[in-house]
């Protein structure tokens, strides 16, 4: 297809941070076919700093254009005048919002800049969406081209909470790379844990997640130190960042068995180390990390949320490790604590039920959640978009 005629796409960031939506955004610019369609991504509310974000190198490296706006606020004028600068200079065809507010706000302000259709995906359930910000995704909603649930839970949200016009959501689950994401040799196990300085006798359980309080991971330090007083040999790996670092710096100092990696290039590797993936997410959209982990043959433990049900449905070894889902806000109680702990000491005793798992775990992700699905569902909005061809409801 000719330079001329490929259809620009840009996605739309509030920042260039390590997330589930971000890494969306990521696997959409770079799998998109170059000959159809030219790909970059912009950041409204990027902080300057002198580093390089970790998530624009990994655009950067992706060899997607990526750039950042660095505004304040979208209270500040000065922020929306720069996103509808940047919307005229680059004269995308689709703009594709990804993060709160980011994608109100492209998509408000796309008309004014005389360019682009609209969509945005919705990664999350919002609990804590106002009625004001509810009423402006429905307005804009009737704009859109699209709205797209990662889940059926999102999904069945975007419809009863946010009233959002049925005929214009609809459901793209996230897809996985299953090539980066693979079971690791024997080898490449053994030299992993290794490197994390891991005894023959011990058991690795790992943690992926950004430090939030959505994702729990002051939970998974609890867990990791109930396990150790009942005599159990394991180690907690932790591998993220996020506004819970101090905090977390805090929880792990002392014999707290748990060790933070920080922000990893090597998540497949680890994940062929542990004996088991942990999550302890409060809630979540169709969660990324728990999928890489089952791409990769991990086992995992899991709330029962109905996002992460969706993803082991029908598979008797899957389901048994899930696990009483955390409250929403707050310390998760003792009892909890102790309820997940039975669960994680089943499965570690059991080197077979974690084999089957891992297997099961890789089979539902190549077979109902690969990327290319996921890469080919977005590319047939924004060629819909293109023809001028209005978009429906699937999934």
């Amino acid at each position: 297809m000719a330079e001329s005629q490929r259809i620009k796409v840009c996605q739309v960031l509030n920042a260039y941070r390590v997330g589930g939506a971000e890494t969306v955004a990521l696997d959409l610019a770079r799998s998109l076919d170059p000959d159809r369609f030219e790909s970059l991504a912009v950041a409204l509310i990027e902080p300057r700093d002198q580093r390089e974000p970790e998530m624009r190198r990994r655009f950067r490296e992706a060899g997607v254009a990526a750039y950042a706006l660095h505004g304040r606020s979208f209270r500040d004028p000065r922020t929306l005048w720069r996103i509808v600068r940047f919307l005229r200079q680059h004269r995308p065809q689709v703009v594709h919002g990804h993060n709160r507010f980011a994608d109100l706000w492209a998509g408000r302000l796309a008309p004014l800049a005389g360019v682009g259709a609209v969509l945005w995906t919705r990664h999350s359930v919002y609990k804590d969406m106002q009625r004001r910000h509810r009423s402006s995704y429905q307005r804009l909603a009737r704009r859109a081209v699209a709205v797209v649930a990662v889940s059926d839970a999102v999904h069945r949200y975007c419809l009863e909470v946010e009233r959002l016009p049925a005929a214009k959501v609809r459901t793209i689950p996230n897809g996985i790379d299953t090539e980066r994401f693979r079971p690791a040799t024997a080898t490449e196990r053994q030299d992993a844990r290794a490197r994390l300085g891991v005894a023959g006798d011990e058991h690795v359980l790992l943690f992926v997640g950004r430090l939030s309080e959505q994702k729990g991971p002051d939970a998974f330090v609890a867990l990791v130190r109930r396990l150790r007083q009942r005599g159990l040999r394991v180690r907690g790996f932790v591998c993220g960042h996020g506004e819970l670092a101090a905090r977390m710096q805090a929880l792990v100092a002392g014999e707290s068995g748990v060790e933070l990696l920080g922000l990893r290039q090597d998540v497949p590797t680890l994940l062929g180390a542990c004996d088991l993936f942990v999550s302890t997410s409060r809630n979540e959209g169709l969660p990324l990390n728990v999928m890489e982990a089952m791409a990769a043959g991990a086992p995992i433990t899991a709330p029962d949320l109905a996002q992460i049900e969706q993803l082991v449905a029908g598979h008797r070894e899957l389901e048994s490790g899930l696990y009483p889902r955390p409250p929403e806000h707050g310390q998760v109680p003792a009892g909890q604590i102790d309820a997940w702990a039975d669960v994680v000491a089943a499965r570690l005793a059991d080197p077979d039920l974690r084999h089957r798992c891992g297997a099961a775990g890789r089979a539902v992700i190549t077979e109902r959640f690969p990327l290319t699905r996921m890469v080919e569902e977005y590319a047939a909005i924004y060629e819909s978009i293109s023809a001028g061809r209005l978009v429906g409801p699937r999934g």
